[in-house]
């Protein structure tokens, strides 16, 4: 994705979807301040999640879901780097098809004779939605985001889909999403799910009880 944004601050919407754009999300996102429409899912960006795109104050919609790819391994030739010179940087290597493979340095491993690479959206969910209270649609699935699910996605009270499914989350269900009654609430596939063979409530009772939208297993008896 071009870092090349700043002269592009009356834009409303940046509809990218299903593309084959490589790269990390741009901090110069930011000069967006007009944007209500960020589309950039079904790529092939990794890194992080820049906190910069929560100060698009009149977002309403952001995708970012489906950006991960099947773990690939390269010879050391087809990444242009000796093994012995790898510093834990990010890397680009080209295969057999010549499509290039990026990755930061999170996403590379070492095993000679090979690089090996996957491909994905990382680390945290921002924290700071309180200052994007327009957003209706919030999609982050299949990529490999870690930790919990932050406490202000709870105050969206515009928000009509929350879907998270298939990534790395960990911790509670934060009782807070309770109040998003109006809500497509889609968590299945995350490390916190580990309880479905047992009595453990897993989800608060106010989030079984009150978000009709809320599924865990695609299954609307369990919760």
């Amino acid at each position: 994705v071009s870092v090349g944004l700043d002269g592009l601050s009356s834009i409303k919407e940046l509809l990218l979807s299903e593309n084959y754009f490589y790269g990390t999300i741009p901090n110069a996102i930011r000069s967006l301040v007009r944007l209500e429409r960020l589309h950039l899912d079904a790529n092939r960006l990794f890194g992080t999640i820049p906190d910069d795109i929560l100060s698009l104050v009149r977002l309403r919609e952001l995708k970012l879901s489906h950006n991960t790819q099947e773990r690939r391994c390269f010879r050391d030739s087809e990444c242009g780097l000796f093994f012995a010179d790898y510093r834990g940087e990010g890397l680009c290597c080209n295969g057999n098809n010549r499509r290039t493979v990026c990755s930061d340095g999170t996403g590379v491993e070492i095993g000679t004779p090979h690089f090996c690479l996957t491909q994905a959206l990382r680390g945290t969910i921002p924290a700071g939605f309180g200052n994007t209270p327009y957003i209706n649609v919030l999609e982050m699935s299949n990529n490999l985001l870690t930790g919990i699910i932050p406490l202000e996605i709870g105050s969206l009270s515009r928000i009509e889909v929350l879907d998270l499914t298939n990534n790395t989350l960990t911790g509670s269900i934060p009782s807070a999403l309770g109040t998003l009654v109006n809500t497509a609430v889609l968590l299945q596939g995350n490390d916190m799910i580990r309880a479905r063979n047992t009595d453990e409530m897993i989800a608060p009772l106010s989030l079984c009880y009150n978000v009709r939208g809320f599924d865990l297993f695609h299954d609307p008896m369990w919760c």
